[in-house]
């Protein structure tokens, strides 16, 4: 639900000859979460590389989830999650009874089921969990295993050139 804008810098970092990158801005937000899964669904299809590497920040990545269950293209090799929306959101919890009706994407983050969405068994994409050492916005459920660590919070970490090179390594690592 964040601008596109502030994930300019690791586009930026991860710019490579051959590579072709494709910062997808949130469409829209007060609508059904579905609507935006249907809109990355869509983009996700009419895609002809045949190598699709899918970076989600925390709704944006419950929003990839869904449009990779979704459209289950094979070319989707791997979801790299940073500080990922899994468990319901202590704020959206508050939030949801007065604006829920106003922001649908709140009874989304409060519905333990919904958030946790999976990417389904049946697909080979494999999936990476980078986490802030300072995460206050969203909960880490019990038991879950990351792969990487970032000094920093849900917001300043997608500014930081040390979860740059982490999610450079793991493109690298196909």
């Amino acid at each position: 639900m964040s601008p596109a804008w502030m994930l300019y810098g690791l586009e930026r970092y991860l710019r490579r000859p051959g590579r072709k990158i494709i910062r997808w801005d949130y469409p829209q937000v007060f609508v059904d979460p579905a609507r935006n899964v249907e809109k990355l669904s869509e983009a996700l299809q009419n895609c002809k590389s045949p190598s699709i590497y899918l970076i989600g920040h925390s709704f944006g990545d419950w929003i990839a989830r869904s449009a990779i269950n979704d459209c289950k293209l094979p070319a989707i090799k791997k979801l790299i999650s940073i500080c990922p929306a899994l468990a319901p959101v202590p704020f959206a919890k508050v939030f949801s009874p007065l604006f829920g009706w106003l922001i649908p994407e709140l009874v989304v983050m409060k519905d333990p089921e919904l958030i946790s969405v999976p990417i389904s068994s049946e697909l080979s994409t494999q999936r990476t969990i980078i986490w802030a050492r300072f995460e206050f916005i969203v909960s880490r459920p019990p038991g879950l295993e990351i792969n990487h660590e970032v000094l920093g919070t849900h917001i300043t970490s997608v500014f930081q050139p040390s979860l740059w090179r982490m999610v450079e390594e793991e493109l690298a690592s196909k």
